[in-house]
């Protein structure tokens, strides 16, 4: 560490810039947590939505329903 690194001044700001990289981080993980959780319900939705149309398209007992 040289006599500029060891500055308190320069501590200070590096602390200041190391934690800030830290939140943006965190802001980045939880944005794609988010998204994966956004894209899951989707997925989860429309198999839904698909088993539903389904079970429909047959209730009135038609002779090629799925068994």
């Amino acid at each position: 560490m040289n006599d500029v690194d060891s500055n308190p001044i320069n501590m200070k700001k590096q602390a200041e810039v190391d934690m800030r990289a830290n939140e943006v981080d965190q802001l980045n993980v939880n944005h794609q947590s988010n998204m994966t959780l956004s894209a899951n319900s989707v997925i989860t939705q429309s198999h839904l939505s698909i088993k539903t149309n389904d079970n429909k398209i047959f209730e009135d007992g038609d002779e090629n329903e799925p068994k």
